[in-house]
């Protein structure tokens, strides 16, 4: 009867270490992976720059890279991206992963109201978390995601203010400052005819892109002839903003608008970019003859570009 009893608790320490062992496997495989932490700041994701979360289902961030950046948008439960960049969406990446893009393309200079319809209209059409982006995720993403957030009441425009502050937004984007605070969302009237919201969207040409470089440089020579100050007539007007705003014009130009080109377009391009650069920094801290000089390098740049591509 002993040894019977010793055979009968053996069986049953066996059987117990056998069960354990499967609960323990079972909460192993069960167990969730690793949420990914984002804190108050810009954080680094895989695949993804600058990615922060502004209300329960919004989030912004830089231009997602490569499957891992859609595999890592998939993992956080995003359901649509909105880029309001100008280059043309990876569309087919992000279908992989059951991803829909929506395609907003805006400028450094403001959120237009047509631009913040179509915000208001993407995240009425997007059930679920949702992600903004542009180019590097620190500008024009998080001032369209923080108008996201205006259209459906989870955030003040002091709140949305805030954002661009910790999304490192640059104040010299004054546009977008403005855009952001000033912000009033009116729901569509009956009948109002919505933006359309597609995938690609139509980007701007090389010419349009010119013409409105050609707009800033002559809002820069107002700016000049009160002295490198703002005209009388237009106080909005920071010569330092509009020289930012034309290297950002040319940047965009060159990533987006001229494939195709020769080098040696492409290099005149670099060169006017890099002018502008300069201009900038000397606005901010130089003398106004030393503004004079390198806006006139400016100006003889695009002269040449012209004569040698235009005229």
């Amino acid at each position: 009867m002993s040894q019977y009893n010793g055979l009968r608790m053996r069986f049953w320490l066996v059987s117990s270490l056998l069960g354990l062992t499967f609960c323990a496997m079972r909460l192993i495989a069960e167990e969730p992976e690793t949420p990914l932490q984002i804190g108050d700041k810009p954080c680094e994701l895989p695949g993804l720059h600058n990615v922060l979360r502004l209300s329960p289902r919004v989030y912004s961030g830089g231009e997602p890279a490569g499957d891992e950046a859609f595999a890592t948008l998939a993992h956080l439960g995003i359901k649509a991206i909105v880029s309001v960049d100008g280059a043309t969406p990876n569309v087919a990446a992000a279908k992989k992963y059951d991803l829909r893009y929506i395609h907003i393309p805006m400028g450094y200079d403001g959120v237009a109201p047509t631009v913040a319809k179509a915000v208001a209209a993407a995240m009425r059409e997007t059930n679920g978390p949702i992600y903004f982006h542009c180019h590097r995720g620190k500008h024009r993403g998080p001032a369209a995601a923080a108008v996201g957030c205006m259209t459906e009441s989870t955030m003040t425009n002091r709140q949305a203010v805030k954002v661009l502050d910790r999304a490192g937004t640059g104040k010299e984007y004054a546009g977008l400052w403005r855009d952001v605070a000033a912000y009033i969302y009116a729901p569509p009237k009956l009948g109002e005819k919505l933006p359309q919201l597609v995938e690609t969207a139509p980007v701007p040409s090389l010419v349009s892109a010119m013409v409105k470089l050609d707009r800033t440089l002559d809002r820069l020579i107002a700016c000049q002839k009160a002295d490198w100050a703002a005209p009388k007539d237009h106080a909005d007007r920071v010569p330092a903003q509009e020289a930012l705003l034309a290297e950002e014009t040319l940047h965009e130009t060159r990533r987006n608008l001229i494939a195709g080109r020769d080098a040696a377009f492409r290099d005149e391009l670099e060169k006017c970019e890099l002018l502008v650069q300069r201009l900038g920094k000397t606005l901010k801290s130089g003398t106004s003859t030393q503004a004079s000089a390198d806006f006139s390098a400016v100006q003889q740049s695009c002269t040449e570009c012209h004569a040698r591509y235009r005229n």
